[in-house]
């Protein structure tokens, strides 16, 4: 009988954690495509918060595919606190599954990552905007860019 401290990490030859990565750019790219055709009703309100709802979901499996590679599994009640909490909850999954250092440069890069991320969804938003509003492409008016 092997002391489970002697076991070798289980290997995870899936998706890895970067999916979910380029998942979440595209998906903010494809938001920041719509932006200028949001209209300012409860319509609207209710698509900023699929929105939300979407990237709640992409990081809460970002943290499960980062879980796997690392050969353990996200604990449920730590799904639970990602899909109430969404983003804020990424601090509480990066000191749960990394030493503290590394936990400090994972979620310095997960800043990073937010500001790049943002940075895609204002460009996708501007050019969108002059393509389609701007040159009269649509049949509507849109909102100007913020």
């Amino acid at each position: 009988m092997t002391n489970d401290l002697q076991q070798a990490p289980a290997t995870y030859s899936g998706r890895g954690p970067n999916f979910a990565l380029w998942l979440i750019l595209i998906v903010v790219g494809v938001f920041g495509l719509f932006e200028p055709f949001m209209p300012d009703t409860e319509t609207g309100q209710g698509l900023i918060l699929l929105q939300t709802l979407t990237l709640t979901v992409l990081v809460a499996y970002w943290c499960y595919l980062d879980e796997r590679s690392r050969g353990s599994s996200l604990p449920r009640w730590l799904l639970w606190i990602i899909a109430i909490f969404g983003l804020f909850a990424l601090p509480l999954h990066l000191f749960r599954s990394r030493p503290p250092k590394l936990a400090l440069i994972a979620l310095l890069k997960a800043l990073l990552f937010t500001a790049f991320a943002i940075g895609v969804f204002a460009v996708a938003m501007v050019a969108s905007y002059h393509l389609f509003c701007a040159t009269g492409i649509v049949g509507f008016s849109c909102s100007p860019p913020v």
